[in-house]
């Protein structure tokens, strides 16, 4: 009988020790979770804010091009539109000179 109550009282001090093991490992588990989700989200922030400046970036680059590819194109286009105001101009004004209003 008294070996049977040792190995009872063994028993119950090894799944004790399993028990508290167990705890700590959870534990331990927990904390590195938090840390591994801590440091997921200030990689995403950063991630996040690096991609929305390189975005900005290119879109204003994008944007620029796109405004000096029409202030060039409205420069050539008034060019030539004052080009057809002189011819008319000048016809205006030989009609005037002449006396043919």
């Amino acid at each position: 009988m008294q070996a049977i109550t040792e190995a009872e009282e063994k028993a119950a001090a090894i799944k004790q020790a399993a028990q508290d093991r167990a705890a700590v490992i959870v534990e331990e588990a927990e904390k590195k979770a938090s840390e591994t989700k801590k440091n997921a989200i200030d990689v995403c922030k950063a991630y996040t804010t690096t991609q929305n400046g390189l975005a900005m970036r290119e879109a204003q680059a994008r944007y620029d091009a796109l405004v000096a590819e029409k202030a060039a194109q409205a420069k050539t286009d008034s060019e030539k539109k004052m080009k057809d105001v002189d011819a008319v101009v000048a016809r205006i004004v030989g009609r005037i000179i002449s006396g043919d209003c």
